[in-house]
């Protein structure tokens, strides 16, 4: 009888152990369901509020290029939307380019007279933003364009943030920029002598950039970022300098 019962003990603690797990297995699995619907419902809402942002400044779908910061010579602002202007003027597909902390009429007004009027068609300047509108900005961008009379080089942050946004890049080369930039599909590093970038630039422009190389997805161009700039990888450089 003593066996009887330890028998019926047993196959009772061996049922309730089965009803836990399968209880655990189900609550887990309405878990995991219930995380991957918040995660597609916060991925939809970031989608549409990127789209809503998107149709702010390039309401009719037009591409959007950037650049970053406020007026300055050595920016060479004046070269780059007058080759847009061209661009345009010649049949170019329609664009848009964003100034991202610059005002549309800081920038407006330091062009030549001859130039404003086209430039008023589509230069946008954002105006003071929080690190988080920068970053919101970038995000819509389909390439970024930087002048650097000395060549693209890791000491540019504005054109590290567009990169480390998967955002491709046109700039400048020169005998003393990085090596790190070159041969890269999303770095379209152009002459820094004005007549001949602008060319290139237009030469790039008609070849399909940036919206080619944004076929390609973002994830070539942050992994690029991850693996040289962050913050780890800066972290272990300046110990191993120590």
């Amino acid at each position: 009888r003593t066996r009887v019962m330890l028998r019926n003990i047993v196959v009772f603690v061996v049922i309730i152990l089965a009803i836990l797990i399968v209880f655990s297995w189900q609550r887990n699995k309405q878990f995991q369901v219930e995380r991957i619907a918040r995660a597609t419902e916060e991925t939809l809402r970031s989608e549409a509020e990127k789209n809503e942002r998107r149709k702010k400044i390039a309401p009719h779908g037009e591409m959007i290029l950037g650049c970053f910061g406020t007026f300055h010579p050595s920016k060479n602002y004046p070269l780059i939307i007058q080759t847009l202007s061209d661009f345009l003027a010649s049949g170019g597909a329609a664009l848009k380019l964003v100034f991202v902390g610059a005002t549309t009429e800081d920038i407006l007004k330091n062009l030549p007279t001859m130039l404003q009027a086209s430039a008023k068609k589509f230069v946008v300047g954002t105006g003071f933003l929080s690190i988080e509108e920068v970053s919101h900005t970038l995000q819509i961008m389909d390439g970024f364009v930087a002048y650097f009379i000395d060549g693209a080089t890791t000491r540019r942050a504005s054109m590290l943030a567009a990169l480390q946004h998967g955002v491709p890049v046109l700039s400048t080369t020169e005998a003393r920029g990085d090596e790190l930039f070159k041969g890269l599909n999303f770095m379209t590093l152009l002459h820094h002598e004005p007549k001949l970038f602008s060319i290139q630039m237009t030469h790039a422009l008609k070849q399909g950039w940036p919206l080619k190389q944004k076929k390609q997805g973002v994830e070539p161009i942050v992994q690029f970022y991850d693996a040289h700039f962050s913050w780890d990888i800066l972290a272990k450089s300046y110990i191993s300098y120590g």
